[in-house]
């Protein structure tokens, strides 16, 4: 049985890119992740993506190396225990802000005694290639626990919640954080900076990869330099947006 390869990578202290899915299109999944992403982000909490839908692109998924992780509505359990027997490698939790939630969110991910997510996994160990006895330890050890910080009581609580065994990484969402210190949109604002900083060294001391979304090449290569582990590179709407903006820009 393979090991969750964004996973793996981060055992090796290397960093993983992905892009994100808002709309429920089989024909952009199938191009996100056949185009070298490590893996895709099924947006469940903005948009139109529902639970038949998100399986079908968790499906469309298969036989690539990017693994699709779903951001549920919202941080309840029964949420993620849908999604995660739908197939997904990864359950992106919003809105952690306490040691508590984050506890209830590694929860919800693992099989008893590390957890309470309930058993009948059969999609999703046929999605794996893994025999139904087998599942739950392999799931226990590689479907991926992810927590959005994106409000500043998150920060004030970092420690705490990044001190919770099981959490696999912590994604910045940045815009919501600007917001919640009245800041929206102004994420290079100090104060929202200072916070992102504060995230990011927090990860480093609990060995917790931190995540955050860069959406250009000089963006990228800074935000590797700092030490991100987790880069979202943007959506199948803006790429497909920036993509023709630039061509019609350049034609022009």
């Amino acid at each position: 049985m393979v090991m969750n390869p964004v996973k793996a990578k981060w055992m090796e202290g290397k960093p993983t890119v992905g892009a994100v899915m808002v709309t429920p299109s089989l024909g952009n999944m199938q191009v996100l992740s056949r185009s070298g992403l490590d893996w895709v982000w099924i947006d469940m909490e903005h948009g139109p993506i529902n639970l038949e839908s998100a399986h079908a692109l968790i499906l469309a998924t298969q036989g690539t190396q990017a693994i699709p992780v779903v951001r549920i509505p919202w941080k309840e359990e029964w949420m993620a225990k849908r999604v995660m027997d739908a197939g997904a490698m990864g359950v992106v939790f919003p809105f952690i802000k306490t040691k508590e939630e984050a506890e209830a969110a590694v929860a919800a991910v693992k099989y008893p005694p590390q957890g309470v997510r309930g058993f009948s996994p059969g999609l999703a160990a046929h999605r794996q290639g893994i025999p139904l006895a087998d599942y739950p330890a392999w799931a226990n050890e590689n479907i991926l626990c992810l927590l959005l910080i994106e409000h500043q009581e998150a920060v004030k609580n970092i420690d705490a919640i990044l001190s919770v065994p099981g959490v696999d990484a912590a994604i910045i969402g940045h815009m919501d954080l600007s917001g919640s210190y009245g800041l929206l949109g102004q994420i290079t604002h100090p104060q929202v900076a200072g916070a992102m900083d504060q995230i990011l060294a927090a990860g480093k001391r609990h060995n917790v990869p931190v995540g955050i979304a860069a959406t250009t090449a000089e963006a990228i290569q800074k935000r590797l330099g700092e030490g991100f582990l987790w880069i979202s590179v943007g959506s199948d709407v803006t790429i497909l947006n920036g993509a023709v903006n630039q061509l019609l820009t350049a034609a022009r």
